[in-house]
């Protein structure tokens, strides 16, 4: 074993190209660097690199012909009674990043709500997210920082669906929660619908964030389309 990474593009850049086959010289491990692993799976099956093996929490949405021959992690599986009502949210920083206005999304997200007949909102912000929604009346902002399955994980009961845009932690989620949960994903306008921080995925017409949402259609996941 010659690497071990998350990112086949942090190996590009050091090499100075982008050209995947040029990794074709070593023997690579992949982990996971969230859904981004996916994509890279796809890549690698494409090129038909047999050089780079998979090591991933999301082994059972990979070919097992990509994944390295030893016991492949999962997620702790966190068992709590259901709180119907309650939809949870996977966060993005939309309004820090993408200049989303934090009235619109939050209105995007009582949308959400009323659409999957809840009217609590349990927010589970992304780590560079600020604070928001301190105002507003049945729902509850968790602390930026702390991941979603160590919240789950310490509290009581579960939301009874979980909603995300466009995040990784949304199959997380699903992975480590009872089949009872419910799970949707849609669209807002001010959202990316194209990534170009993976350039070698870029390079080979492979979208991150397409990827993540056919993800999400191949587990079932509810998708409301532009909301």
């Amino acid at each position: 074993m010659d690497v071990v990474t998350g990112d086949l593009d942090s190996i590009l850049i050091r090499e100075g190209t982008y050209d995947v086959s040029s990794l074709a010289r070593m023997r690579v491990i992949l982990v996971d660097d969230g859904l981004s692993t996916l994509s890279f799976a796809k890549l690698i099956d494409k090129l038909n690199l047999r050089n780079i093996e998979i090591f991933s929490r999301y082994h059972s949405l990979i070919s097992p012909n990509l994944l390295t021959k030893t016991h492949q992690p999962s997620c702790a599986p966190i068992r709590k009674p259901i709180q119907a009502g309650t939809l949870g949210v996977i966060g993005s920083p939309a309004c820090e990043h993408f200049g989303v206005k934090v009235d619109a999304y939050a209105g995007h997200l009582a949308h959400v709500a009323d659409l999957l007949g809840c009217s609590r909102i349990e927010y589970f912000p992304h780590r560079r997210e600020s604070v928001k929604f301190e105002n507003l009346s049945n729902w509850k902002f968790h602390p930026p920082g702390v991941g979603t399955l160590q919240v789950l994980s310490q509290q009581d009961v579960l939301p009874e669906v979980f909603y995300s845009a466009m995040s990784s932690s949304l199959v997380d989620v699903y992975l480590s929660v009872p089949n009872e949960v419910r799970f949707a994903f849609g669209r807002m306008p001010g959202f990316p619908t194209d990534s170009n921080a993976r350039p070698a995925l870029a390079a080979h017409g492979i979208n991150t964030v397409e990827e993540i949402r056919s993800s999400y259609l191949s587990l079932n996941f509810l998708d409301l389309g532009t909301v």
